[in-house]
């Protein structure tokens, strides 16, 4: 299931609020201030994360559509703020792009990029977030957010950003009989997990990222419903040699 329009649950970081987050508990651009929202008609419709200025990566299948029928004029990127519907800065759509090899069935190379016109300027609510040059251990901790529905039987969607807390799963540790997905793990994908917590439809293209080096090491992809047992979530792996040719490709220093 693409995940569009993050169930959200535990959060046990220092964020200065409760230590859960069920139903929605909220969380400050401040603390996340790479996080986007990507908006269709001045409606929120996936995440995104800020690599320069003017550059946004997402998911591939955030954008397949918007490619093929040549409407990015659809398309506005909001940052800065913790409101998807609602403050920060506005840019409008230059151009978009999907990685070559994207397969929307397997999913593979689910990565892709938006170009804004004109620049955002950074602040403490406007930054760009760094990519890594190799995964994290098993189990390392990391953080997903966006503005995606709080349940996966939930349909509407918060104004305010959420966050949960994850722990990274290797693709070979993702494929054991520990899970359900076996050889539906291919190349290009890692897994999160965490008790009852995921992202979820309207979470799509925003940032799985690694606590303590604020490092992206994923983009949200894919997933079995939402925080089903079983079934953890599904991202786009950064450090996947195709993924990281793409990129250098678009962004010439990327990685410098």
């Amino acid at each position: 299931m693409f995940r569009l329009i993050v169930a959200l649950s535990v959060l046990s970081l220092a964020w200065g609020l409760e230590d859960r987050i069920v139903d929605g508990k909220t969380v400050s651009i401040v603390n996340f201030p790479y996080q986007v929202s990507i908006q269709k008609y001045n409606s929120h419709y996936c995440g995104g994360s800020i690599l320069k200025d003017d550059l946004i990566l997402t998911a591939a299948h955030c954008l397949r559509d918007v490619l093929n029928r040549n409407e990015v004029d659809i398309l506005t990127i909001r940052a800065g703020s913790s409101d998807w519907d609602k403050g920060g800065v506005v840019k409008n759509v230059e151009w978009v792009s999907i990685h070559p090899n994207y397969q929307p069935q397997p999913m593979t190379y689910d990565v892709g990029l938006v170009k804004t016109i004109g620049r955002f300027v950074f602040s403490n609510v406007i930054k760009p977030i760094a990519l890594p040059k190799v995964l994290p251990p098993l189990y390392a901790p990391l953080v997903v957010t966006g503005w995606g529905q709080l349940s996966e039987t939930n349909g509407s969607l918060p104004t305010t950003l959420q966050a949960a807390a994850l722990e990274f799963l290797t693709p070979e540790k993702c494929r054991s009989p520990e899970y359900s997905y076996s050889s539906a793990i291919m190349t290009s994908m890692i897994c999160a997990d965490g008790p009852s917590r995921d992202a979820c439809q309207g979470d799509s293209g925003g940032p799985l990222v690694l606590l303590g080096k604020n490092e992206q090491i994923g983009v949200v992809s894919w997933g079995v419903g939402c925080a089903q047992r079983g079934y953890p979530g599904i991202y786009c792996d950064l450090t996947d040699p195709e993924v990281v040719t793409y990129l250098k490709s678009k962004v010439p220093n990327l990685y410098n």
